[in-house]
Formats: structure tokens, sequence, C-alpha cells
């Protein structure tokens, strides 16, 4: 299953730079900075990158809601959505919820909702995470 990124398209360089002013980078798997980012509590953006890799950042920093788009640069990804997460890695990580929600990658294709949350479950899964 793949989904595509063209629903967002003219829109990632805006979104890009968005991100780029409050400092905000992709990071593969390390929670707790961006957690601490996050101004949300624990509420974060995930994606599963075309490699198979869980790339994942704050949900919101500053105020400024960072697009999903900012997780691929703009690129076509295998699943995306949001979680939120609780815990450190002193005391471990545990999945409070997640879902399928990106209006870039999947938009209201509601067939593919569950499939693509069970792909993050499964992503967050391997890292110990679970929902």
């Amino acid at each position: 299953m793949h989904a595509v990124a063209e629903q967002a398209a003219g829109r990632p360089p805006r979104e890009l730079a968005d991100a780029a002013r409050v400092n905000v980078k992709p990071v593969r798997a390390e929670l707790d900075a961006v957690l601490a980012r996050a101004d949300l509590e624990g509420q974060i953006k995930w994606a599963i990158l075309e490699d198979g890799s869980l790339v994942v950042m704050p949900h919101t920093v500053q105020g400024v809601e960072i697009s999903h788009a900012v997780l691929s640069g703009g690129q076509s990804v295998r699943a995306a959505g949001e979680a939120t997460i609780a815990g450190s890695a002193e005391t471990g990580y545990f999945g409070l919820e997640i879902s399928s929600r990106s209006g870039h990658f999947v938009g209201d294709n509601q067939e593919l909702w569950e499939p693509i949350r069970r792909l993050g479950m499964e992503a967050f899964g391997q890292l110990g995470i679970h929902f």
C-alpha cells in the first residue's frame, strides 16, 4: 500500500518553510527529543517512509502545526498519521492513541484509514511502544 503526496501539490514548500522557521525536522524514533518540542502533550505526527523507516515529529511547535509533508519532504509514504505517546526513554514509552489522520496522504479515503493505522501500530510496536 502506498499513499501519495499529490494532495499536497503546491503546499509543501510553504509547509516546509513553516517547519524550518520553528526549527522542526523529522527524526527517526528519537521520541525524547520530539516530545520535548511538542506543544501538545505527547502529540506527534508520524510517517513510514518508502524505505520502511518510521519518522516522527511534534504535532505543534510554538503554535505552528507542522505539516505531515515535512516528514517526507513532500514525497510519497507508505503510511502516515498522528499519535499520542506518554513516558520517557528512562521509564519507557506507551501509546495512548494512534490514528491515520493525515489530509496530505490519505484524505477522505476511509477504506485506507484502518490499514494505515495498523501499519503505524506495527512500526511503533517494533520500538516497544504499544497502543
